[in-house]
């Protein structure tokens, strides 16, 4: 793994990791091993948190609560099967407004697998920590499940883990955090058929945890 030579917090509350530079390649995928590793990098984020001033866990409820992104808005006016998906997360959420109040842990903020490397089939380095902050580091690993959901086994591993670092609740708000950011990003980028499958993921995502 690399080398932390630098880490620290600008007066304005900003964090900062210096590393050494390492290798790897972006995963496009992962394995229940490489997920396991990751999950091991997770826990060392546990109570590190540098400052408060980059809160992941008052952005998300935000997001969530008050739509202060304009997510909310854009899936609203896409089409109607965005729009059912609008009401259905609202529904899943519902009283829901203060479990968001974890603010110990560093949180990476954008844990996909184009920032994971990945160096003969090993985790080698997570990168991209410009959006790094105070929260609830099961936030990170929520994120890796929305990406890696249609991976049973690592979506199995990931799940049973998350539900107990963090429990039912965070994790369901999580999850629509994740659905808003990634459906809204799709709908402005990305073609009708990307939207539509996400759509079908949100939708699957949201089934399965109903029941907790």
């Amino acid at each position: 793994m690399p080398e932390y030579v630098l880490v620290g917090a600008f007066p304005e509350g900003a964090n900062y990791w210096l590393q050494t530079l390492f290798p790897g390649n972006p995963a496009s995928s992962l394995t229940v091993e490489q997920a396991r590793a990751l999950i091991g990098l997770n826990e060392l984020q546990a109570g590190q948190a540098l400052s408060q001033k980059q809160n992941w866990s008052i952005y998300i409820k935000s997001v969530v609560f008050d739509d202060i992104s304009g997510w909310k808005q854009t899936l609203h006016n896409y089409s109607t099967e965005s729009a059912e998906l609008l009401t259905r997360l609202g529904h899943f959420v519902c009283g829901l407004e203060d479990v968001c109040n974890k603010t110990g842990d560093i949180v990476h903020g954008d844990l996909t697998p184009g920032n994971i490397l990945l160096e003969e089939n090993r985790v080698s380095g997570v990168v991209d920590w410009d959006a790094a902050g105070c929260g609830d580091r099961a936030f990170d690993l929520g994120l890796l499940l929305f990406y890696c959901y249609e991976n049973y086994p690592v979506r199995h591993l990931l799940t049973t883990y998350l539900l107990e670092i963090t429990g039912p609740e965070r994790l369901k708000v999580y999850l629509v955090y994740t659905v808003l950011t990634q459906i809204d990003w799709s709908i402005r980028h990305h073609f009708p058929q990307d939207v539509e499958r996400l759509l079908v993921l949100a939708n699957l995502i949201i089934g399965d945890f109903e029941h907790l």
